[in-house]
C-alpha cells in the first residue's frame, strides 16, 4: 500500500513541476515581448527625445 502512495506522490510532484515550468516559460515569453516592444519604441524616438 505504501508504494502506491509513494507512486501517487511522485506523479503529483512531476505534474506540479511541469506546471511550474510552463508558467515560467509563459512569464519569460511575456518579459521578452515587453523588452522587445520597449526596444522597438526606443528606436522610434529621436535621439533628442522630442517626439514630433
Amino acid at each position: 500500500m505504501w508504494s502506491l502512495h509513494a507512486l501517487a506522490a511522485r506523479i503529483y510532484a512531476r505534474g506540479f513541476e511541469d506546471g511550474e515550468r510552463a508558467e515560467s516559460e509563459r512569464s519569460n515569453a511575456q518579459r521578452r515581448r515587453e523588452r522587445e516592444a520597449r526596444i522597438t519604441a526606443e528606436k522610434r524616438v529621436p535621439i533628442s527625445g522630442v517626439v514630433l
